[in-house]
């Protein structure tokens, strides 16, 4: 019988370990980075896409706000529109009021030394006041004619205005004579 050998060939048990052990699948080698790329695309891509709802969101905030800001802005426009206007007219008004207060002032003074002058004998009917020419013009009616220079003659003696005139008679059947006086209020 022969003996067994005891001797143990550690390359040759090496090698054929390795023949054993060969990988069936060697692409998965290969699929290992490029899953980790794709996962690196998918984060990214989720962040940008996060990023971008955020940034719209924002957007949309704004452009509401804008929408409002301009509706008040509008309306500010109009405010302002109207504020010159009133500004215009306010300015109108003063200057009325200049005028105004330049003008004489015709108070019941005036009225009652007109109907003293006019005593009885003359009825007054109608008063009208002119504002440019500061002119009061008084409708008289008298019994006779010489009774209308009478009260010119009057008016001129109170000094209320500057210049008297009358124009014309006519008359009624009744006997009653009008005419109007132009009287130019005094400063």
């Amino acid at each position: 019988m022969k003996k067994a050998n005891n001797n143990i060939n550690f390359y040759t048990a090496y090698r054929d370990g390795l023949r054993e052990k060969k990988s069936s699948a060697p692409w998965t080698k290969t699929i290992y980075p490029f899953l980790l790329l794709v996962a690196v695309i998918a984060v990214v891509m989720m962040y940008l896409s996060f990023r971008n709802l955020i940034k719209s969101t924002a957007i949309e905030a704004d452009n509401r706000l804008l929408q409002q800001m301009d509706v008040m802005n509008q309306e500010i426009q109009m405010l302002s529109m109207q504020s010159a206007e009133l500004v215009m007219v306010a300015d109108e008004l003063e200057n009325y009021a200049s005028v105004v207060t330049a003008l004489p002032l015709l108070d019941h003074m005036i009225f009652l030394k007109i109907s003293e002058c006019a005593t009885d004998r003359y009825n007054i009917s109608i008063y009208h006041y002119d504002e440019l020419t500061r002119t009061l013009q008084i409708n008289v009616s008298a019994p006779s004619v010489t009774d209308i220079p009478e009260l010119v003659k009057a008016l001129r003696d109170t000094a209320l205005f500057s210049s008297t005139e009358y124009t014309g008679y006519t008359s009624d059947t009744d006997g009653r004579y009008f005419c109007t006086i132009g009287c130019v209020l005094a400063e």
